[in-house]
Formats: structure tokens, sequence, C-alpha cells
């Protein structure tokens, strides 16, 4: 099963399991958190020196890695509101909707030069900026720290693949 298909099964079973928001948001931010551990097993399982086994390796992550953020990016842009709920940060519908053209940018970038490792450190810069943010939201304790800690830690390991990847185009180029 590709990586792609994966996170979109888990969606699917989150939605139709019929739990709460903030339980559906508890259970993506558990399965982004697997999906990263597995991303970052599978990425070990190829040694940096065989240059044409990473390369080949890497483009499925990067597909996989554009595809989420196109979904991202425009879930922000067309539902700030529910996204915020999701995620337990503050309703700040202009900010989200900022992220999401950020995301949605390096997301067709990605798919349209897979091979770029530019693309991934603009998402590894973006993911910084959504780690301040959250960062600053929980430090605030201004909203729902249960979400915001779970999306912390699922932003984290997207993050940790998206320098992985990214490190191993690099690498190959």
């Amino acid at each position: 099963m590709s990586l792609e298909s994966d996170i979109r099964g888990s969606g699917s079973a989150i939605r139709a399991s019929g739990a709460s928001i903030g339980e559906r948001g508890r259970a993506i931010a558990e399965r982004a958190k697997a999906v990263g551990r597995q991303a970052n097993a599978k990425l070990n399982e190829y040694p940096i020196g065989e240059y044409l086994s990473v390369r080949d390796h890497a483009f499925e992550y990067t597909q996989a890695l554009g595809w989420l953020s196109v979904g991202l990016g425009l879930a922000e842009i067309i539902a700030p509101r529910t996204i915020s709920r999701l995620t337990g940060i503050g309703y700040r519908p202009n900010l989200l909707r900022l992220f999401g053209f950020r995301e949605l940018i390096s997301g067709i970038g990605l798919l349209s030069q897979p091979s770029r490792s530019d693309w991934l450190w603009a998402r590894v810069a973006g993911d910084a900026l959504d780690l301040a943010s959250l960062s600053y939201d929980l430090a605030t304790n201004r909203w729902d720290r249960g979400k915001l800690a779970a999306t912390t830690a699922a932003v984290a390991a997207v993050t940790a693949v998206d320098v992985r990847v990214g490190l191993e185009l690099t690498e190959a180029a």
C-alpha cells in the first residue's frame, strides 16, 4: 500500500467512525505520527550511497508530501474555521489562509518538479512557521492545549519526514 493511499484510507475510516471533532483530530494526529514513523523507517532502508534507489524512493515520498500539501493547503484556504477547531488553534482566518496558500504552492512545486529539493526545503521553512505559531499558542494557553499538543506532534513528525527526504534528494543530486 502506498503512503498516499494509506493517508487517504485513514481519513475515510476516521470520518466513518462517527467520532466527535475532537476525537477525529486526536485520531488524525495519531495517524500522522504513525505515518511519519513509517516513512522514517522506510527511508532508513535506503543508504545515501545508493543514488538510484534513493532517488526512486525519495520521488515516491515527494509525491505523497506534494499531495499532502495540496490537500492541507486547500483545507486551510476553504475551511479555516474547521481547521481551527480540529487543531485547537485560535480562529485566525487570514493567517490560516496565508499558510494554506504557502502549502498549496509548495505542493504544486513538489508535484511538478519532484526531483528538486528546493520545494522540500520550502516545506521545511513552512513547517518551521507552523511550529512557531503552534508554540506561541501553546505558550499563551489561549486555546485547547490537548489538540494543540497533538497538532504540534503531527507537524513535527511531518517536518522530520520533510527534512529526511530533502536530505536524500540533496545528496542524490
